[in-house]
């Protein structure tokens, strides 16, 4: 086999891993199942959803291997693959593939770190052969994908479906392969697979199709017969499931419906990860947030100045507009985040539109709700205010027009600004969330989940493939709140279309019947399938004749402010100057998020995009040169000497709102283009966080940003002149 050969088996294998992890495998270990049964002295081991999960947190340097010994590949080849997780302290801590010789002891290790680098060496008669070493390359976060692919040219590792480095026959006979995780911390392994080169030449061929891996897992069958009801119908040399009572008759089950007990579809879409994850993802995230405002409403007895239902409408819009506005590691996230953002707000629109196109169009005027289309103009509003060049084309699509798109930003800033503010008192102070006033480590209730099995395929299929992930969303928001009390989450059959907090025992309900109700109707609109079935269409719309209400979903751009590359260098700053401590250290953690207004507060000791300057280097460089841009944004009646004035520059709101074009073009018009030229942003003191935003802004922007924390204040406390503004 060529190498190029070893390079498309890879990367089809590695699409048919990726659609099996997402269909939740059975047995992360696969092969490996009962080696970890030996496990050396600080180890421990435990099955966790779609991972085997190893902690080690005393026995430094320690290796811990699951190793198979299938014997020497042969003519027939190997390939070996597995999904890798790595979390540690430890720089050096690391998983990977092993490849080794029983006899010599000989062995070829293909690893990543906890610091996302990735290696590979081999030990032959004693001595280190490095073949493969690369920086920041692994995505980490389970993420990542390693293979092994042995042939007569030898043993070629793939990560992440690229070829890293190959190993020459000669170097190392194999016959033991698996898995080793080094040093103290948490590893993760799932998807292991290991079969011949001629069952993975079909695997991926079949991946790279788009067709199913049928019954190689295990050398299972599929269902072969047609028969409905609970009993399986023999058909193509093995026994079938076959289909459940309440499936209607005619439709065929597409491979993710066959995996699930229960009854009723799993759509689709289009059949790319992405846009099924971001689709479930997007209804299920956007009505457990608006159940989970409603529990923060009441649990903390927040003031609501208008409808409560319309006011956690926007706080679910602002939890999913986050993850656009901040670029991940991976373009795939990233895609991931801005397709879930779009599906929780096209639901509304959705639903309008089958209701208009029914004649239903009109909410009763006492109902607590508001009308469909009006939700999905408030909801849309905030994301698109949040990040207007990654949301625009829905906005064309769906027809929103210019004026109401010109006020999102300032309805955007506004709500944000509102709920972190009201939020404040019980928030933990973190990056993400610099406006909390609790300590990180102050004292709060926990939030648990449970996920119940469905009579629904939808439902069990919902459980497999999000219940890790959405606990660790939950996990997240318990981290971020101080409850006053423990709060439960429950994903259940509920046998009405519903989601609901109950203050009297205070927990927060998810139906699957309500989930897999708005997942069918976005695909009959968009896949046109009839109920969430692949079935013939009929004449007229589906969705009772909505057919024309879809909007594109696929235009958003991958953009981001704020990228790292544009980003200053920090450090701490040094002395403080006068009788004001500019250097004090208030604990406050920094962040990409905007302090919301009034702008008063601790600030961080650094800013992650612009460069921290004293009050003596800031008063050395003045001296030295004219040429820089000095920007007061306090609302004092004196200033620095050749400052500025703009309170505006450090308003709050995101990185990606248009505000932010704004600024950067007014910047280039003072600076003429230059985004070399120094541009240093002061406020009254260290307790203005106007000047912090606006660093943070402009050093989001590619400039040479720097922000002068001690402000007005310390420059004062030096003896250094004030003038008037004005003057």
């Amino acid at each position: 086999m060529t190498r190029g050969t070893a390079l498309t088996l890879a990367f089809g294998l590695t699409v048919l891993c990726a659609n099996q992890a997402f269909a939740a495998d059975a047995d992360p270990l696969g092969p490996l199942r009962g080696a970890e049964s030996k496990l050396l002295k600080g180890w421990q081991g435990r099955d966790s959803g779609r991972w085997f999960v190893l902690q080690n947190d005393a026995e430094k340097e320690s290796e811990q291997t699951l190793m198979l010994k299938p014997g020497v590949a042969g003519s027939a080849g190997r390939y070996l693959g597995a999904s890798v997780a790595v979390d540690s302290k430890t720089p050096s801590a690391s998983i990977g593939l092993l490849a080794r010789n029983t006899s010599t002891g000989d062995l070829c290790l293909m690893e990543i770190t906890a610091v996302a680098d990735a290696n590979l060496f081999c030990v032959v008669k004693g001595s280190n052969i490095k073949i493969a070493s690369q920086q920041k390359v692994a995505k980490l976060g389970g993420n990542d994908f390693l293979q092994l692919v042995e042939s007569s040219d030898g043993a070629t590792f793939f990560l992440n479906g690229k070829q890293f480095g190959s190993v020459e026959p000669s170097t190392l006979a194999i016959d033991q392969v698996g898995v080793m995780a080094y040093n103290t911390g948490m590893f993760g392994v799932g998807d292991v697979k290991t079969m011949t080169l001629a069952q993975a030449k079909q695997a991926a061929s079949q991946a790279s199709s788009g067709g199913s891996s049928g019954g190689a897992q295990g050398g299972g069958a599929q269902a072969g017969g047609s028969q409905q009801g609970g009993g399986a119908q023999q058909g193509g040399g093995g026994a079938g499931r076959g289909k459940p009572a309440g499936d209607p008759p005619g439709v065929a089950l597409n491979p993710m419906e066959q995996k699930f007990d229960g009854v009723g579809p799993i759509p689709q879409f289009d059949g790319t990860t992405i846009r099924r994850v971001a689709a479930y993802l997007g209804i299920a995230q956007s009505v457990f947030i608006h159940e989970f405002g409603h529990a923060l409403i009441n649990e903390l007895d927040l003031p609501s100045t208008g409808p409560e239902e319309d006011a956690v409408d926007i706080y679910s819009a602002l939890h999913l507009v986050d993850p656009t506005i901040y670029k991940a590691d991976s373009a795939d996230i990233d895609a991931i985040g801005r397709e879930t953002a779009i599906y929780g707000a096209l639901q509304w629109y959705y639903s309008g539109k089958i209701n208009e196109a029914k004649g239903n169009g009109e909410t009763p005027w006492q109902d607590e709700h508001t009308a469909d289309l009006k939700r999905f103009r408030n909801f849309f509003c905030v994301i698109y205010g949040g990040n207007p060049k990654v949301f625009g084309n829905i906005a064309k699509g769906t027809g929103i027009d210019d004026r109401t798109l010109s006020r999102c930003t300032e309805e955007y800033t506004k709500q944000n600004r509102a709920w972190r503010t009201i939020l404040a008192p019980y928030t933990r102070v973190g990056p993400w969330h610099p406006e909390g006033t609790l300590p990180a480590n102050a004292p709060g209730a926990k939030i648990t989940v449970r996920f119940e099995p469905s009579k629904y395929r939808v439902g069990n299929f919902f459980r497999a493939a999000f219940e890790e992930g959405l606990r660790g969303s939950v996990e997240d928001l318990a981290k971020t709140y101080a409850l006053p009390r423990p709060l439960t989450v429950v994903y259940r059959d509920c046998d009405q279309l519903n989601a609901w907090y109950s203050r009297q025992d205070a927990s927060i309900t998810m139906c699957y019947n309500l989930l897999g109700y708005l997942v069918n109707m976005v695909s009959d609109i968009e896949m046109k399938t009839v109920d969430g079935w692949v079935v013939p269409q009929k004449t007229g719309a589906p969705g009772g004749g909505a057919s024309n209400a879809g909007a594109s979903n696929t235009g958003g751009s991958n953009t981001r402010a704020g990228d790292d590359a544009n980003a200053a260098p920090s450090r701490s700053p040094s002395a403080s100057a006068g009788s004001v401590d500019e250097a004090k250290d208030f604990g406050v953690p920094a962040g990409l998020v905007l302090y919301p207004a009034p702008y008063k507060g601790p600030t961080p000791t650094r800013n992650l995009r612009a460069q921290v300057v004293t009050t003596a280097e800031l008063a050395s460089f003045l001296k030295s040169s004219d040429d820089v841009l000095l920007i007061d944004t306090s609302k004092l009646d004196q200033t620095i000497p050749g400052a500025i004035q703009v309170p505006d520059a450090g308003r709050d709101g995101s990185l990606t709102d248009s505000f932010q074009d704004q600024l950067l073009e007014w910047l280039g018009s003072k600076t003429k283009g230059d985004k070399k030229l120094p541009v240093v942003f002061f406020g009254t003191g260290i307790n203005d966080r106007s000047s912090y935003n606006a660093a943070l802004r402009t050093g989001a922007g590619g400039y040479k940003a720097y922000w002068y924390r001690g402000g007005q204040e310390a420059w004062a406390a030096a003896g250094l002149p004030l003038n008037k503004v004005g003057r």
